[in-house]
């Protein structure tokens, strides 16, 4: 049993209708066959939200680092022709190219010469999901 307010104080109570098809079945039969017109059930439109998950065969793009090598000489008087002709040039890391010393006194060295990154794509599985709203009529108790 709900305690009721006391008189004076306000706290937000309201009482309770009571149940209108308790009321009508209480009733007389002609009030009963007039209510259960007012009875009805209602139709309500409910939304439901359905995740729906699948497997895409997608491409995952990988980044790799690729190193490049250049060729320094003393670039000088005594710098050989054979050292010469390799100054500067750039290859690299993958590519096989002879390393100094090439000769006795050889005063060439392999520095790095920058970094890149490059990318290429990898055929993958990937779970992938869906929200979908979907709205759907039901029978509902009377209001």
């Amino acid at each position: 049993m709900r305690p009721r307010p006391t008189v004076g104080i306000s706290n937000g109570w309201k009482p309770q209708p009571t149940d209108v098809r308790i009321t009508a079945q209480a009733a007389p039969p002609t009030i009963r066959a007039r209510a259960i017109d007012v009875l009805l059930p209602v139709m309500t439109r409910v939304g439901s939200t359905i995740r729906r998950s699948t497997w895409v065969l997608t491409r995952v793009p990988i980044r790799y680092p690729v190193r490049w090598f250049a060729w320094v000489t003393a670039h000088d008087e005594r710098t050989c022709p054979e050292c010469g002709a390799m100054h500067g040039r750039t290859w690299p890391e993958n590519r096989p190219v002879a390393q100094p010393p090439l000769h006795v006194n050889c005063r060439c060295r392999v520095v790095l010469h920058h970094l890149e990154w490059r990318t290429r794509y990898v055929p993958t599985w990937q779970l992938r999901h869906a929200v979908e709203q979907v709205w759907t009529w039901t029978q509902t108790g009377w209001r």
